[in-house]
């Protein structure tokens, strides 16, 4: 149940006020919320299972110190990075197979290679339980999106850079103790 929690809460602070969170509050103005919330789901569940299957392949591999070390990294990364300021997707006409595809689509997009799919595949590799890391980052991704859908882009700065914080502490932290 760790992985879990652990992934469901550095997801939740890291997708705070990034590109994820402000394209479906662009994206969802004017529109149904329940195909937005599905198609998130659907692109973050993809997202992060693809990461947690990855980073399960280095549990057996790496020695416990540098496992900690990797979730370390990844949590330096997304500090950093929760620092600068995401570009903002631009919203165009929906596509071919509705909000809920295009949504998906999109999310699975932005998510790759992004401090989510980074901190899923460190956190699978820490505890080799890749799908409970999965669960917990895809409800991270998908709970933090639903402010976005209520009140747009508006207070995010302000959580991002205190997101950026605990990151950059908890990476030490996780450093020194490795």
């Amino acid at each position: 149940m760790e992985p879990l929690l652990f992934a469901f809460i550095a997801t939740l602070a890291a997708e705070w006020g990034d590109k994820t969170q402000l394209f479906v509050a662009t994206l969802s103005t004017g529109r149904r919320p329940l195909p937005a919330i599905a198609g998130v789901a659907i692109g973050a569940a993809l997202a992060s299972g693809v990461a947690a299957v990855a980073g399960a392949q280095l549990h057996g591999l790496l020695a416990p110190r540098a496992l900690a070390l990797l979730v370390a990294v990844a949590f330096a990364y997304a500090g950093v990075t929760a620092l600068m300021r995401p570009s903002v997707p631009t919203r165009g006409p929906l596509r071919r197979g509705g909000p809920v595809l295009t949504t998906a689509l999109a999310v699975l997009l932005l998510e790759l290679g992004d401090k989510t799919q980074l901190n899923a595949a460190a956190l699978s590799a820490r505890y080799g339980e890749p799908w409970l890391v999965a669960i917990g980052a895809t409800a991270g991704v998908t709970l933090v999106t639903l402010p976005a859908l209520l009140i747009g882009q508006t207070g995010g700065t302000v959580v991002r850079r205190l997101a950026a914080v605990l990151f950059l502490v908890a990476a030490a932290g996780v450093a020194l103790t490795a």
